[in-house]
């Protein structure tokens, strides 16, 4: 059922998830993505879409960590967290497998788990080579169906069904502007499960934050501001979540944002990014609120 390699027959993409992450006990589903969720094994489907091609605009690149459909997929997953009651990191594994599936993704979900579980656990891959061996997964810990597998983190509560269900209908998974400030929330949850990582999490999520920005004046041009500003896009946020207004788009975090991309700048020189760890979860919480309003129009408001 599974191949390793793409072709023209192939429809759905199917990615592992590692017991790194923090995974809802629960399954959500639509009729063409699912993210699978058991004690023994969690996965992502997804539908392939038809690939970006590299001539246009110049685009090239090799760091494509995730499809736009799976992104759109773990986002309504981490978007439709109750940040008080619960909490989220999809992790997936950086291969896939690729499978042709008719009909609704909900019918298949069992096969396509004990083909999972056979790519797993087989001794040799195509032509020697292991998908779940390859070097730019090692270190990845494998779920309780691997021999010596790590168990997963599942939380009972906390994540809102109806929520999930609005942002996958609603989320444009061609803005590419809205896919780049997920991708990078969501990869920054991904380098703070592993403490060493921390300064770069919070450097995924000032592009985050740079990518809101930018869908913020856009939203302020839809609405007839000619030429919005950063004081326009503060002014904004203020209204739409009742918060302090600010003279800055996140002006709380301009300075910090120049010294941790910047080693020599006007503010001087550092031997370390000058941040605190609180800036992570503060900045991370921020950004989820906001992008669930870009990507549904949902306004949570604490």
């Amino acid at each position: 059922m599974f191949t390793y390699r793409k072709n023209d027959s192939h429809t759905h993409q199917v990615r592992l998830l590692s017991p790194l992450g923090v995974y809802p006990n629960n399954i959500f589903a639509t009729e063409n993505s699912a993210l699978f969720v058991s004690e023994e094994l969690c996965f992502s489907i997804s539908p392939l879409a038809s690939e970006i091609s590299f001539e246009d605009n110049g685009y090239y690149s090799e760091m494509e960590w995730a499809s736009a459909n799976e992104i759109k997929l773990y986002s309504s997953v981490m978007l439709c967290v109750n940040r008080i009651d619960s909490h989220s990191v999809i992790y997936p594994f950086s291969t896939c497998h690729y499978v042709s599936i008719n009909g609704c993704v909900s019918n298949h979900l069992f096969d396509i788990a004990k083909e999972l579980i056979k790519a797993i656990n087989a001794s040799t891959g195509i032509n020697g080579w292991h998908p779940f061996n390859h070097q730019s997964d090692r270190g990845v810990p494998l779920p309780p169906v691997a021999n010596n597998g790590k168990k997963y983190d599942l939380r009972e509560k906390g994540f809102d069904v109806e929520i999930q269900k609005k942002v996958m209908e609603s989320l444009d998974e061609n803005n590419f502007v809205l896919i780049r400030g997920l991708s990078t929330l969501l990869r920054s949850r991904m380098l703070a499960a592993h403490a060493y990582f921390m300064e770069e999490a919070i450097y995924s999520l000032f592009i985050s934050l740079d990518a809101s920005f930018n869908l913020i004046l856009e939203k302020l041009k839809e609405e007839g501001v000619s030429n919005p500003s950063s004081k326009d896009a503060a002014v904004f946020i203020s209204k739409k979540f009742n918060s302090p207004e600010t003279e800055k788009y996140f002006g709380e975090y301009y300075d910090d944002r120049i010294k941790t991309f910047h080693p020599k700048s006007r503010f001087g020189a550092y031997p370390h990014a000058p941040l605190m760890i609180d800036d992570y979860y503060f900045l991370s919480d921020d950004l989820i609120s906001i992008y669930l309003y870009l990507s549904c129009g949902y306004l949570l408001l604490e």
